[in-house]
């Protein structure tokens, strides 16, 4: 996923650069297709069939549904505001980004995204894509990335300005843990970790 140069204004968007996906061949690492989008893309998924993308947008407070194949965006799913949310400009968005985290259970019914703008976590169903409600933080918790946990039943919420990851249920739509990570987390991956290495490490008060 390409986004372009966050670092200008909203009003150069076009001086940005490309703003494309790029698909590479795993093996060969040759470019096999690429898809064009007048806005950055951010974070995504793709459904195990590889025929449609759920991806999150520069500037947008939502997601689109893109048809991979026809190469053409299918829906386009605008999220509520917050009130915070709603009184920023464009610019203020933070690396122009107004929702930046997504993610898909493991059963593919449901996605898990980040409102980052409006303080929030949704999960919605699919494929009718409705919302089956919010996790809603404090003004300026900054949710910026999300990613499915092993078992495939819970999301990880990375809550930046907070030093905090939210664990959101996708059947209940609930948060169920808040857990202290450190400095300002961003990305998450999810990962497995030796039982003999757990007393190396310091616990995080």
């Amino acid at each position: 996923m390409s986004i372009g140069v966050t670092s200008l204004p909203k009003a150069l968007d076009f001086l940005k650069g490309t703003k494309q996906v790029t698909v590479a061949d795993a093996t060969t690492l040759k470019v096999v297709r690429t898809y064009t989008f007048d806005k950055g893309v951010r974070p995504a998924v793709v459904t195990p069939d590889g025929r449609t993308m759920y991806a999150q947008l520069s500037y947008l407070n939502g997601f689109i549904e893109y048809d991979l194949e026809a190469g053409r965006t299918v829906r386009t799913v605008e999220m509520p505001f917050s009130a915070a949310g709603a009184a920023l400009k464009p610019d203020d968005y933070p690396q122009n980004s107004a929702h930046h985290g997504m993610a898909m259970n493991a059963a593919r019914d449901k996605l898990c995204m980040a409102g980052t703008i409006d303080d929030y976590t949704a999960v919605v169903s699919r494929p009718g894509l409705t919302t089956d409600g919010f996790v809603h933080y404090p003004q300026g918790s900054l949710p910026y990335w999300t990613v499915t946990g092993p078992g495939g039943k819970h999301c990880w919420v990375t809550l930046s300005n907070r030093d905090e990851v939210s664990v959101v249920e996708y059947g209940t739509a609930k948060e169920v843990a808040r857990v202290k990570v450190g400095d300002f987390p961003q990305r998450e991956r999810a990962g497995r970790v030796a039982p003999e290495a757990l007393s190396g490490l310091t616990p995080q008060g």
